[in-house]
């Protein structure tokens, strides 16, 4: 997969994927880390934890879609008073000119 990777990277770059980035020693730490790499160049591989299961995103699948769809929509208003029907952010939380919390008070 990496070998495609690289030759599709070659390809729109029209370079090595490797000119693309910057050096380690311009790298700072933080950077080097996000990228695989340690302080010394080395690359870590990190295993993906497949075997945990997150319950939380669990129990939310299991919701019917409609139900998934409220919630979302109810943490969008609190949260950030934004109305997923208006498609527009709120200044405040009482949402003044918003018609409702569902798709038909929309219509």
């Amino acid at each position: 997969m990496s070998r495609v990777c690289t030759r599709l990277f070659a390809d729109i770059l029209g370079e090595r994927p490797e000119a693309a980035v910057l050096a380690d020693d311009e790298l700072e730490a933080d950077d080097r880390l996000a990228l695989g790499r340690t302080a010394a160049g080395e690359v870590v591989e990190v295993e993906a934890d497949e075997d945990e299961e997150d319950e939380e995103l669990a129990a939310f699948e299991a919701l019917s879609v409609q139900e998934r769809l409220s919630r979302a929509v109810a943490y969008l208003r609190e949260e950030y008073h934004y109305c997923f029907w208006c498609k527009f952010r709120y200044e405040t939380a009482a949402m003044e000119g918003c018609p409702g919390l569902t798709e038909e008070d929309h219509d």
